[in-house]
């Protein structure tokens, strides 16, 4: 006798309990939600109750909430209109070159005051610049670039080529005992791939 017919002699042979069985869970599932119809009944009154009095202290501690317009919006998160307008235009025109859009003071990210140099410095600064605009793209010498260090990198040359400034690479090698010069040679590779010729190549730990 094949597997099949066996299977089906089994099944025939005890269809009847199966269908007890089957019968049995079901009157159970049905007793259980309706079980839980009803306490839910019985209990939603005290739920709002204790809903209303926690909302109830909540203003008394904050105040009411301030209206909106009924989006949820994160502090500080830029919308997608200022997100379009901060990336760099890249022109249909692969002979084009590209360009930010904005000018240099839009560009800014944060208080540069903060970070200010002392007036010796500031005038060494100028004098080596000559007030053209200097960018950097400071990659860490412990991986292979990816699609986000491409962008970075054509920013900062844009920038600073629309401002009639220079990019430098700078590695970022702040422990030069561990990295790997294989990563290194992968960066500069990549720059010359990308059409990118740095002003000048430096490495933090020329600082140290």
């Amino acid at each position: 006798m094949s597997q099949m017919n066996k299977s089906k002699k089994w099944l025939m042979q005890h269809l009847k309990q199966i269908k007890q069985k089957l019968m049995s869970l079901v009157g159970t599932l049905t007793g259980a939600r309706k079980s839980f119809l009803q306490l839910r009944k019985r209990t939603s009154g005290q739920i709002q109750r204790f809903m209303d009095k926690m909302k109830e202290k909540q203003i008394a501690l904050l105040g009411e909430k301030p209206a909106d317009d009924g989006k949820r919006k994160k502090a500080g998160k830029m919308s997608t209109e200022d997100k379009k307008a901060l990336k760099v235009n890249a022109p249909k025109d692969p002979e084009e070159k590209a360009t930010t859009g904005k000018d240099i003071m839009d560009l800014i990210g944060r208080d540069a005051n903060i970070g200010a140099n002392s007036e010796k410095i500031i005038k060494e600064h100028l004098a080596f610049t000559q007030g053209r605009i200097m960018t950097r793209f400071p990659p860490e010498p412990n991986g292979y670039l990816h699609i986000g260090h491409a962008k970075a990198i054509r920013f900062n040359f844009t920038v600073a080529a629309e401002n009639g400034g220079l990019c430098y690479l700078r590695y970022d090698d702040t422990n030069p005992c561990k990295e790997n010069h294989e990563f290194i040679d992968h960066i500069a590779a990549i720059f010359k791939w990308l059409g990118y010729t740095p002003f000048k190549t430096t490495y933090s730990s020329d600082y140290f």
